[in-house]
Formats: structure tokens, C-alpha cells, sequence
């Protein structure tokens, strides 16, 4: 947990002194959907040369409760991202800009069930999966007017991920150009 706060950290820094030299500094906050089955928002501040971009993905929780004869009579679930990274845009012309960059990425998952569990059927009680990654940021933004913009991205990835479910702890890499990083964000600029 201390080296994601130091790696955030760090990307905060290179980002306000990347900013510094310019001039003219915008805000936008922005719904950002990835895949239709996640969303968040993002937040963006800089000028025309770099951006500092966080975005805060799905945050949910639930619970499902299932009647007396049910295997699994109760399920809980709680998940989150955060991915804090660098943006430069380069203008095509005055509505239109192609922007790069890159990211680091954090999730959360954890799913606890409560039930009669016959191990042939369904052994896993808990889950829990924390991911760290790099991510390189491609997309394209379109200005609709000065105040809205909407933009399109794909963000390749390479993730650590660890899952501990019930007692067992496992890791893995994930090497991600996939669709899942695809997102389209619609901004609101101040």
C-alpha cells in the first residue's frame, strides 16, 4: 500500500511541475464509461501542453439476501478503482485533438457469501482481488462547444493482481489490450 501512495504521489508531482510553465490552466470533470458496465468520474486539470487526470471508477457495494433454502442465503459485495495519470493533447484543429499518456491503476474487489456451501458445489465463502497496474493512455477528444467535450480512449495495461480467496493468496500479471480498457468520457470544462 505505501509504494501505490508513493507512485501516486510521484505522478502528482511530475504532473504540477509538467503544468507549471503554462499559462492558461482549464478544470473539466467528466462521466467516463468503460465497456457500458463500469463508470466513474474523472477529473482533469491543466493547460493545452499537460493534463493531471484521476478518474474514480465504479464504486459499488451490494448485498443480496436468498430465501431459508437457498444455498447461498446471503452475498455481499463492495469494489473500486482509482487511476491517477499524465495527458498531453495534441490539437488536429479547433474541435478535434488526438491525446496520449499514461496511468497508474488501482482496483478492489471483495465478495463475501453466507450459506449451506457443499464443497462439490461451490467452495469459495470470500474473495478478495487488489490489482496495481501501468496503463498507456491513446484517444481522441472532440469539443462540442468551449464548455463539453466528449472523448474516446483505449488504455493498454500491465497489472499486478493478487486474489486471496477464503485462506489461499495467489498473484498474477495481466497484460491488457483489450476492449476492456476501451472508455468514452463526456467533460465538463471550468
Amino acid at each position: 500500500m505505501k509504494k501505490i501512495l508513493l507512485l501516486l504521489s510521484l505522478v502528482a508531482v511530475f504532473g504540477f511541475s509538467a503544468q507549471s510553465q503554462e499559462s492558461v490552466k482549464k478544470n473539466e470533470v467528466g462521466l467516463f464509461f468503460q465497456n457500458l458496465n463500469a463508470y466513474g468520474f474523472r477529473y482533469k486539470h491543466g493547460g493545452d501542453v499537460c493534463k493531471l487526470r484521476v478518474t474514480g471508477l465504479s464504486l459499488s457495494f451490494g448485498k443480496a439476501e436468498s430465501s431459508d433454502n437457498a444455498v447461498e442465503k446471503e452475498r455481499k459485495t463492495a469494489g473500486f478503482g482509482l487511476n491517477v495519470g499524465l495527458e498531453c493533447p495534441i490539437k488536429i484543429d479547433d474541435s478535434f485533438s488526438f491525446f496520449y499518456g499514461g496511468e497508474i491503476q488501482s482496483s478492489y474487489n471483495s465478495i463475501k457469501r453466507d450459506g449451506d456451501y457443499n464443497i462439490y458445489i461451490e467452495p469459495k465463502k470470500s474473495k478478495k482481488t487488489y490489482g496495481v497496474g501501468l496503463g498507456v493512455v491513446l484517444g481522441f477528444s472532440y469539443a462540442v462547444n468551449p464548455k463539453i467535450s466528449v472523448s474516446a480512449e483505449i488504455v493498454p495495461n500491465f497489472m499486478f493482481v493478487r486474489d486471496e480467496i477464503d485462506d489461499i493468496e495467489s498473484t498474477r500479471y495481466n497484460l491488457g489490450i483489450t476492449n476492456n480498457g476501451a472508455g468514452i468520457t463526456i467533460g465538463y470544462k471550468f
